[in-house]
């Protein structure tokens, strides 16, 4: 009998205690659904906004250089519109001015839909030209920085000037330059954002690369070394 009007007092008791606790799971799956619709409304909050923090590996033009600027001031760098200064009014040089303390790093960024262009390192050299002329003095690094195959999964994307390693070789030897995709300038962003490693330490990463940066010791991980007779070589990243 399932009235309470016949029932023994555990039979009552018990019953009572089912209603309870199926009233209590009833408010817990409707917290849970509120829950769930509150993080599913910021996820599509969070995910439209950081349509602006993938820009460094979606966008070309203006948004790309500020993209870039942003991230190296994250790294505590001091950065620099090169449009804004006022030795290059109606000139077209470099993107970016960087600095960190005396040391002075001339930027140039590209975005493209397809490969990179080994031609663009000779527009960063050039620039390089026109600032030892104005400052008397050659910078300290030339950096190319690109975001190439930009509409193509960034997972899946061709390594920027791949085949080209000795033009990269020689950009680094005879400029101290160093190409920086613009995925690994994102993924050493991320490793700061996220505290695996220090400002200081990202600096440090970028003002020592030359030839190809690379955030891990992958194919793209160059660097030119000297050998014992003086000559210079191309090594992993890894091996240094």
């Amino acid at each position: 009998m399932s009235s309470n009007d016949w029932a023994s007092l555990d039979e009552i008791d018990l019953r009572r205690q089912l209603t309870e606790f199926n009233g209590l799971q009833a408010r817990l799956h409707e917290q849970a659904e509120n829950e769930r619709l509150r993080l599913t409304d910021a996820i599509a909050i969070a995910e439209q906004e950081g349509q602006s923090w993938r820009h460094l590996i979606s966008e070309t033009g203006d948004q790309l250089v500020a993209a870039v600027k942003n991230a190296l001031e994250l790294f505590e760098f001091t950065v620099i519109d090169s449009d804004d200064l006022p030795q290059h009014k109606g000139k077209k040089r470099e993107d970016l001015r960087v600095s960190d303390g005396d040391w002075i790093a001339l930027v140039e960024v590209k975005g493209y839909r397809r490969a990179a262009k080994s031609n663009d390192l000779q527009q960063v050299s050039s620039a390089s030209v026109a600032f030892a002329v104005d400052e008397g003095r050659a910078p300290d690094a030339l950096w190319y920085v690109p975001n190439v195959y930009r509409d193509v999964d960034p997972a899946q994307r061709e390594v920027a000037l791949v085949g080209r390693e000795d033009d990269l070789v020689a950009f680094g030897e005879n400029h101290k330059g160093c190409l920086i995709d613009t995925r690994d300038l994102f993924a050493l962003r991320q490793r700061v954002v996220l505290g695996q490693i220090t400002s200081a330490d990202a600096r440090a990463e970028l003002k020592t690369a030359v030839s190809r940066y690379s955030i891990d010791a992958g194919v793209s991980g160059l660097r030119t070394t000297a050998n014992t007779n003086g000559a210079s070589t191309t090594v992993p990243k890894a091996a240094m």
